[in-house]
């Protein structure tokens, strides 16, 4: 067969992803169809199996709408930007993320090795250090540093203006700039890359309303003019318990496509095409493609008997909590076992790969206690260690007793996190 886990992949796509996204195309389509909208843009790469969906859903319930999809990521939207958008561009360059270090810090704005090793030096940090992993206050101290150097500035402007005019290209050769709202579905979070789409269509501008489907939103994204953000399962004032229960990171490899990150455009034959990252491994590419293929056919099936007004929102709403809980707040062992073989990463450009969970991580666990939390939020040095990709997931790995004290203190720091006390957490993050 396809894969050794493929069996419980079955499983877990008819009994969980399915059903998960089916509900949420669904509710994209009856929103866009009550708003008039008949043109839909599946943002990539998350939107690859959600338009899979969407052009069952379609067929099915024979809807008028086109559902297309465009090749983007933040980094090929954010690159045209840089140049347009002043302190905000070194504020999306130089966050932090799971994994840091002052060499991939650079490479989010595809400098040239010497460009990089000039800067490096210019701020300090020799070839010894380049690829050391950075602590949180580390990742800030060199930020600052970085973001002062004249070099660096003029060569993110520069690689900037290069790339704005060929992303306004294929814009115009996918039609965004020809009906007077454009409407984009993903995943979100936190809505960067409507914000950037609007920047770049703002510079040419475009009068229209831009408006995103989101399956969720952990925070309000920046109010910008003619711009609708909706979300389906949670958003910025939402439920607190679906959030801290909610893993975006295995939400994303659910919604793996079969094609690597977006980094930019080039001109071909046949028009303007994406230029892509690589991909991880053939393998992973295997498994990729077919859980796209059980998805798309459990959704189908799921809906052969099914009407478009049978969809009742509170009904699919609890559903959906139901199910997203079980699979990434408490799932079976056999279910982390069934993506073990993923390769997670949360850096635009892709600089690294990392297990999303396996029984090798669970060590690391010892560092998700509530006191280990607070230790590392208050000290100013910390462990040089890669955050979890799911926690909740590799917790699941442990035996009975240990999971229920792990999870709970994962979860209570969660809570701390995204509740009204966040504030106090933000300030103890400044420390760190």
């Amino acid at each position: 067969m396809h894969t050794q886990y493929d069996t419980e992949l079955s499983k877990i796509c008819e009994k969980y992803s399915a059903p998960i996204l089916r509900d949420f195309v669904w509710w994209v389509l009856i929103e866009a169809k009550r708003r008039n909208i008949r043109k839909l843009y599946f943002l990539a790469r998350d939107g690859y199996v959600m338009r899979e969906v969407a052009l069952v859903l379609c067929e099915k319930f024979n809807l008028d709408i086109e559902c297309r999809y465009l090749y983007t990521s933040r980094a090929a939207l954010r690159m045209p930007t840089y140049h347009l958008i002043g302190e905000e561009a070194y504020d999306l360059l130089l966050g932090y993320s799971y994994q840091v270090t002052p060499n991939s810090m650079l490479q989010r704005a595809l400098l040239s090795d010497t460009v990089k090793a000039k800067i490096l030096r210019e701020v300090g940090i020799t070839e010894e250090q380049k690829d050391e992993l950075l602590t949180r206050i580390e990742t800030f101290e060199l930020s600052d540093k970085i973001r002062r150097n004249a070099l660096y500035r003029e060569s993110v402007c520069e690689m900037s203006r290069k790339a704005y005019p060929i992303t306004i290209e294929y814009f115009m050769q996918e039609k965004l700039f020809e009906d007077s709202t454009v409407a984009i579905v993903d995943s979100g979070w936190n809505g960067s890359m409507q914000r950037s789409l609007r920047q770049l269509m703002d510079a040419e501008h475009y009068q229209g309303e831009i408006i995103g489907f989101y399956f969720g939103l952990f925070q309000e994204p920046p109010q910008m003019p003619n711009s609708t953000y909706l979300h389906w399962y949670f958003g910025p004032s939402g439920r607190l318990s679906d959030k801290v229960r909610f893993s975006n990171n295995l939400f994303e490899c659910i919604c793996a496509a079969p094609h690597g990150t977006t980094l930019g455009y080039q001109y071909s034959q046949n028009g303007i095409v994406p230029v892509f990252g690589d991909t991880v491994s053939e393998k992973q590419n295997e498994f990729v493609r077919r859980q796209i293929e059980l998805v798309t056919n459990f959704a189908s099936e799921q809906i052969a008997d099914k009407k478009f007004k049978d969809f009742k929102l509170a009904r699919a709403e609890r559903m959906s909590r139901q199910l997203i809980r079980q699979l990434m707040y408490r799932p079976k062992p056999e279910i982390v076992a069934a993506f073990q073989q993923m390769q997670f990463c949360d850096d635009i450009y892709e600089s690294y790969y990392s297990a999303l969970a396996n029984e090798a991580q669970t060590g690391q666990l010892k560092n998700y206690t509530l006191f280990a939390q607070f230790k590392r939020a208050l000290k100013k040095t910390a462990v040089k260690t890669q955050d979890l990709a799911w926690p909740y997931g590799v917790v699941a790995l442990l035996p009975a007793p240990k999971r229920l004290w792990y999870r709970w203190n994962i979860l209570a720091w969660e809570i701390l996190k995204n509740s009204p006390a966040r504030r106090i957490y933000s300030q103890l993050k400044k420390h760190k």
